[in-house]
């Protein structure tokens, strides 16, 4: 079974965000397949969100990339319990391609890149490289999530916004967020 499954509460919600996508589909016509999910502030449960959202549709069938492009807190090689390795930062950096990258859940049908080696935020250059990653991700599979950075660092928030079909942002009620929410 897939890690992170087993009586997992999250399961329920993500299966009823997976259907709200849908249903959105039929009016629009076209199924969001490279979404993004962000919160406000790091340590939010923006990494758990996504995992699990890529499990319930890897779960249903679909081919599904869940790709960690949060550069401010990486976290997606936790939930897999791997090591960082040459990653999308490398790829971008002209090392290994996008596909050396990602690596596949043994038994499923999603597929992980993690953000690899981090060593300083992201720059501008990056967003021709995150345009690779949406574009690979349309070609490749049937639904895409990405781990976004939060909002509170929006130079490297905002410019990946507009490269995807659907922002989910995860809001904690009993904190700022609602200020961070109106500003972004």
């Amino acid at each position: 079974s897939l890690p992170g499954q087993e009586g997992n509460p999250l399961r329920g919600h993500c299966e009823s965000i997976l259907y709200s996508l849908r249903q959105s589909a039929c009016d629009s016509e076209q199924l969001p397949r490279v979404i993004g999910v962000t919160s406000c502030y790091a340590g939010e449960g923006v990494t758990t969100l996504p995992s699990q959202l890529a499990l319930a549709a890897a779960a249903s069938g679909q081919r599904v990339l869940l790709a960690d492009v949060n550069f401010v807190s990486t976290g997606l090689h936790k939930v897999f319990r791997t090591v960082l390795r040459p990653g999308i930062v490398e790829s971008f950096q002209g090392g290994p391609s996008l596909e050396q990258t990602v690596r596949s859940l043994p038994g499923s049908t999603l597929s992980f890149a993690t953000t690899g080696h981090v060593r300083s935020a992201p720059q501008t250059g990056h967003i021709e490289g995150l345009r690779e990653l949406v574009r690979f991700a349309e070609d490749g599979y049937d639904f895409a999530v990405l781990d976004l950075p939060p909002l509170n660092r929006p130079a490297e928030t905002l410019p990946l916004c507009g490269l995807l079909d659907g922002i989910l942002l995860l809001v904690r009620t009993d904190s700022g967020s609602r200020f961070v929410v109106i500003k972004s």
